[in-house]
């Protein structure tokens, strides 16, 4: 028998279950000795960050909107907040194409100093479409204090299909 490196192209044969598989498919280890074909999981993912200045109530509630570049699931949603404190809670709602997402809301507490971070891991209504429109915006409790420079940057992990 001739050595594999020696084979010719003519002689050389289809990896075994080729025939059986479907486009896209590749072989994958099974662990025992075996490589069966099988899709490989869309591992793809998108990271968007929006940074929204927030220092008056009403830029809290115009909120701040972005454009999916990318088609998924956003399936995290992560914030730090990189200015001066708040002094009354603040909580944000995301929307995709204004229907709210579930689970995707996060609070930037009373008091919350720059380096302040918050996450939300949304569980329902959170497929975008390239091209959708993602929007984030709040309400305070209470009172609110005048200041610059703060902002709260909001990043979208979005896991594409």
């Amino acid at each position: 028998m001739p050595d594999h490196k020696a084979i010719t192209d003519a002689e050389l044969h289809q990896i075994k279950g080729a025939s059986g598989a479907t486009v896209g498919q590749v072989p994958t280890s099974d662990g025992a000795g075996a490589a069966p074909f099988a899709s490989i999981p869309n591992t793809n993912k998108t990271i968007t960050s929006v940074d929204m200045g927030v220092n008056t109530l009403a830029e809290v509630a115009l909120g701040c909107e972005f454009v999916a570049m990318a088609a998924g699931d956003v399936s995290s949603i992560r914030t730090i907040l990189t200015g001066d404190s708040y002094n009354a809670n603040t909580t944000f709602t995301v929307e995709i194409n204004g229907t709210a997402v579930t689970d995707g809301g996060f609070i930037q507490p009373t008091g919350g100093t720059a380096g302040r971070r918050t996450s939300a891991t949304p569980t329902a209504a959170k497929t975008v479409a390239a091209g959708d429109r993602i929007k984030v915006s709040g309400t305070t409790e209470g009172g609110w204090q005048t200041a610059t420079n703060r902002t709260c940057t909001v990043f979208f992990l979005i896991e594409e299909s």
